[in-house]
């Protein structure tokens, strides 16, 4: 299936804008603000998509008063080349398959424990709501062909371990298919989802199972999932 780019600058700008309007002024978020936003400008449609859970935060890479910044999701582009994570990336995507990243929070922090911190007050919950919204949104309007999920946060904010009342946040419904052994989204088109763990730093997957995640991914893709 040919693949086209989809524009998350185009179609949500406004939107994002107007959530970090809404932070500027309190306290425990106004740091965020000031911090902007980071999401990629243009995203694939129709390829493999690895879900991060948000843009680390670099001190020495901060503009003041810069309130917004997109990115081009290039995975040939130089400065990539020195991130161990895109690098492990394309090892395991290949040469020839089409995949991009996407992040569900645009803030810019380097401690996941932050988000936690977050989502404990109501404004802290809205905010980081609001931003998974519109990652919803692009995930169902871009209808990748898989999710890679290597973050446990990322796995809680999609909805897998939601109950009725309970961490529901994106409201995906999660099914596993025994013919392929991998989960799957129900809402639409049965997007397989490979959940797994680090794929760097010190948690990072073994040679073993990083091998083995390569092959079960090419082992649904090249198989007709629905």
């Amino acid at each position: 299936m040919k693949t086209k780019s989809y524009s998350i600058k185009e179609n949500f700008d406004k939107e994002i804008v107007e959530i970090w309007e809404e932070i500027k002024n309190i306290d425990h978020l106004k740091k965020y603000y000031e911090r902007g936003y980071c999401l990629p400008e243009e995203i694939l449609e129709n390829s493999t998509l690895i879900l991060g859970i948000n843009p680390s935060y670099n001190e020495n890479h901060f503009i003041e008063n810069q309130l917004t910044h997109y990115y081009q999701n290039n995975h040939n582009i130089q400065v990539e080349k020195s991130i161990p994570f895109f690098e492990r990336m394309k090892t395991l995507m290949g040469e020839n398959r089409n995949w991009q990243h996407l992040d569900l929070l645009f803030l810019r922090e380097t401690s996941q424990n932050s988000i936690n911190e977050i989502i404990q007050t109501k404004e802290g919950i809205d905010f980081v709501y609001k931003q998974l919204m519109i990652s919803k949104k692009i995930i169902e309007t871009i209808n990748p062909n898989c999710l890679i999920v290597a973050n446990s946060m990322c796995r809680y904010f999609l909805g897998f371990e939601k109950t009725t009342k309970n961490h529901i946040w994106m409201n995906f419904d999660f099914d596993f298919s025994k013919d392929f052994g991998t989960h799957y989204i129900l809402n639409q088109n049965k997007i397989p989802v490979f959940f797994t763990s680090m794929l760097t730093g010190q948690r990072a997957l073994d040679r073993g199972s990083y091998e083995r995640l390569m092959w079960h991914i090419n082992f649904v893709l090249e198989k007709n999932f629905c």
